[in-house]
Parts: structure tokens; sequence; C-alpha cells
């Protein structure tokens, strides 16, 4: 069973330190994610990442600012590098399904590397062994990951630590001493190094009072090649691979897949209740049973090395998407973009439908130990609507690709680029023929409706930015700060007065 349970009293969930449940996934369209998640939430409440626990410091007013703040985070940037070798022993073993098949993964949460990485591994174990699938994971700074990777960092006077302080009982400490020795042991027997990088945003939804059922919905996931330690500098171990592996850009060359189903995974301890059996009898949910983004990123990746193919890699949508690569002399975020601009994402919608049903009843990840993390949200994807549309765009700006090729900032020109449609151009002939071949060519494009929406929805979220901080300056008055109180009055009237100014006018837009 999980070692970890959850405190229906505070209604805060804990996560579990090892996993024994069966999971079964399903692909599904980005356009049927809202009744996917709409019906999930009629059962089970949306995981809020990134909420910390309530404790007697923390005020009302705090805990009003956790529960409608506009930038909670229904949803989480999730990255994950996976090792294997220049044999992808790890791939063949876990594509047969190998009793005892093991992958190694590091885990972070937010697009860039934080200040804890989560090493993890899952085991594969088939029915008749009489043992259930387990994921360990032990926890780590990030400054020691190429030292722990390399052999040459020991965790057990660390690990002892924690028994000594209480955060951990001694039986738990010898399970993580176990398994980090065992790490250790197969990255350097097998000569593991880094094969692929996954990075998607994953919703939950779990009640606080029990792990037997956990639903997850990953969504915009990308599969990122990483070259097996071909290309490190002699003499350089670890620390030029986990420094290449680990950050938010990324080279020209570097291949990127984007994978065009969102994934849920239904993750039981037991038996699936009726509310599950019903999601099922929906139809949108289309089984996947076997996938793995591992699979398919080092069988699409790196192909030279892969015997065999996954199934699923006869699947249409999937092999008109895995064949799609960048031009030979293309940049990375060209490619992106040009592949990207039609394509929304769901995560907006996503988003609002979690809204309604968190306010109800919302549930908290929150960190216990070293092998658990709650989940923060990433800075640069804090928020999911457009601001502003312009009205006119130059074609040169137009194809203008990011100053940085990093999936991140091919990520922001995406959620500006994806609500303007290129069909909906129309380029004014006679201005055209008047200006020098040099000078850019000026097209009006449509705005289309659901602009103005987003717009409103950045309106709302910055006057409830205000509100909050108004409650916060309200707050000081009562416990005679008046001070700090005038201070967050000032600033909440300047939150408001520019949440006024930031939509633009309707009669601003060019109808066509």
């Amino acid at each position: 069973e999980a070692e970890a349970g959850a405190s229906a009293e505070d209604g805060v969930w804990i996560a579990p330190t090892s996993f024994e449940r069966s999971t079964t996934k399903y692909w599904v369209k980005t356009s049927d994610v809202l009744l996917v998640v709409t019906k999930i939430l009629e059962h089970v409440p949306c995981l809020i990442y990134g909420r910390k626990k309530p404790g007697k410091a923390r005020s009302k007013a705090q805990m009003l600012m956790d529960t409608i703040d506009p930038h909670a985070s229904y949803w989480s940037w999730i990255s994950s590098l996976y090792l294997d070798n220049q044999s992808l022993d790890c791939y063949h073993t876990r594509l047969r399904r190998d009793e005892g098949a093991q992958l190694l993964r590091l885990r972070w949460y937010g697009l860039a590397c934080g200040k804890e990485v989560f090493v993890e591994r899952k085991t594969h174990h088939e029915n008749w062994s009489g043992e259930k699938s387990t994921k360990k994971r032990l926890g780590l700074s990030t400054d020691q990951v190429p030292d722990f990777l390399g052999g040459n960092l020991k965790m057990d006077k660390q690990l002892d630590a924690l028994a000594i302080s209480g955060k951990e009982t001694p039986e738990v400490v010898d399970k993580l001493k176990t398994l980090s020795a065992e790490v250790q042991n197969s990255i350097n027997k097998l000569e593991l190094k880094p094969c692929v990088r996954s990075v998607y945003q994953r919703s939950a939804f779990q009640s606080s009072s029990s792990n037997d059922v956990r639903v997850t919905i990953d969504t915009d996931l990308m599969l990122i090649e990483e070259d097996l330690g071909k290309n490190a500098a002699p003499g350089s171990g670890w620390e030029q691979m986990w420094r290449v592996a680990s950050s938010v850009e990324v080279s020209e060359s570097v291949r990127v897949i984007d994978f065009p189903y969102a994934v849920v995974e239904l993750k039981l301890q037991g038996e699936a209740p009726p509310w599950v059996v019903g999601l099922l009898d929906l139809g949108v949910l289309l089984p996947a049973a076997k996938f793995s983004k591992y699979l398919t990123g080092a069988a699409a990746i790196h192909a030279e090395h892969a015997k065999v193919v996954p199934e699923w890699f006869d699947e249409p949508t999937i092999k008109a998407c895995l064949e799609q690569r960048q031009e030979k002399n293309e940049s990375f975020a060209k490619w992106r973009i040009r592949k990207s601009i039609n394509t929304p994402g769901p995560n907006i919608v996503l988003a609002q439908a979690c809204e309604v049903e968190s306010h109800k009843k919302p549930v908290s990840p929150t960190t216990s130990s070293t092998a658990q993390t709650s989940v923060r949200s990433d800075p640069t994807t804090a928020s999911s609507v457009v601001s502003k549309m312009p009205v006119e765009l130059t074609k040169s700006s137009a194809l203008k690709p990011p100053v940085k090729r990093g999936y991140v900032s091919v990520r922001r020109w995406r959620s500006r680029a994806t609500s303007v449609a290129p069909s909906h151009a129309v380029v004014n002939a006679s201005a055209r023929r008047g200006r020098s071949k040099s000078k850019s060519m000026r097209q009006s494009v449509k705005v289309e409706p659901k602009t103005f929406f987003a717009n409103e929805r950045t309106f709302i979220q910055w006057i409830s930015v205000g509100v909050l901080i108004l409650t916060l300056g309200i707050a000081f008055f009562d416990v005679q700060n008046q001070a700090k109180g005038i201070i967050f009055i000032a600033l909440a009237l300047v939150t408001v007065l520019y949440g006024l100014r930031l939509p633009p006018r309707d009669d601003q837009a060019e109808a066509i």
C-alpha cells in the first residue's frame, strides 16, 4: 500500500512516497478535455497546486487569497528526464514488459529546474508474480544531482538525519537508503545517460480523504531529444550532461515532438467506482493501456537504436505527428510556431472548469519529507489569457521567432499567435503596391470575439487581485498596524486602476 495517506481533517492531500496501484491510460482529443474535466469534477475535486497547508499563523485574508487567487494553478508544468544507454536496454525491457523491468527518471516541477529534484524508479511486475508495479522516489537538492548520478554522493548521512529529527521513520529511511544504493548501482552498471525529456502540463483530481482514486490529465505534451551523453566533453561527467538536460533552452538541431492528444490516467488502488465506469462510457476516451511517454520519445527520437517500435505508432494521428520534423536548416522556434499556430490549447477552459468546483471543495498538496513536494506553478505560465490583441501585424513581426530558442519563449509566442487566425488576414493590395519592397507589408487582422472574452477575464483577474490586497489592508487595521494598512489600500487602488486600463476598447478593433 502507499506509504502515506491523506488527512481528511484539514483537507490537505499528502503525496505517497511509493505507489502500488493499477494505472490505465487513455488518449483524448483536446477539444473533449473540458467534457472529461466536467464529469470528473462531479465526483472528485481538482488538486490545486502550490497551495500551502493552513496553520495558526495564516490569517483569514491569506487563506482567502489562496482560495481565489487568479494565479492559483489548476495545472502545472512537469519535466521528466529519462535515463537509458545507447543500446536502449531500459526501453526494450519496458517495451517487452519483462518482469521486473525498471525505468529511471529525474523529475522536477516547473519548466526550469527548482530547488528539488526527484530521482524516481518505476518497476513493472506481471500479474502472475503476485506483485503490483511500483514507483519509488528519492528527493535531492538540485546541486546534489550530478554527484549523486556520478556515484560520488552517498545519501546515508542525510537520510539518517531524517530519522534522528523524526521527519521519517527508521523503516522509511532504510527503504530510501536501499533505493539510493540500487539507483546508483544501476546507473553505473548500465551506463545510463540522458535519453529523452518530457514536458507537459498536468491537472490532477483526487479526494482529500483517500488515495484510492486519482485522475490526471496531461496536455501540451512535448518530447525533447537528449543526446545519450554523446556530446559531453571528455572528463566533464554528469556536470555538463545535467546542465544541458535541465536547461529550458534547446539548440536548433534538437528534435521536439508535439504529441497530438491529451493523456488521461486513471490510477486505482482497488476496484473502479461506478462513476469511473460512467466516465469511460462517454465515448471520448481512446484506450491506450500500454502507452508510455518515454517509449514514444525514445522510439521516435532514437530510431536508429530502437529494434522494435510501440504498437501505437500505427495509429494514423500518431504516425502523422511523428513524421513531422523541422527542416534541416530551420530553427526550432520557427518550426514550433508554424506547427502550433492554429492549435489552441485546452488549459484556459480547463482552468475555468476547475475554478467553479475548487471553491466548493479545494484540495491541497503539501510537502512532508525529502521524498515529497508540492507542485509549484511556474511564473512564466501564470497567465492563461492574452491581455491585448494587436489590430495589425506586419509580415516581418508575424514570422519573427522569439529571441531565445527555448520552449519557454516559444510558449509565450504561441499564446499570442494562437488567437490570430492567418486565414482571416486580408492584405491591402493598393497600399502594398505603393510601398517599397524593403518595407514591411501591413495586413488587417480580424479580431475574434473570443479575444474580447479573454480581455474580460483578464480584467476580472486584476480586479480580484485588487480586492484581495484591499482585504489585507483592512486586516492590518485590525492588528493596529495602520501604516501598512494604508499602503496596502493604496496599492489595491493602483491595481484596480491598472486593470481598468488593460483591456482595449471594442471600437479600437477593425471589423472585417
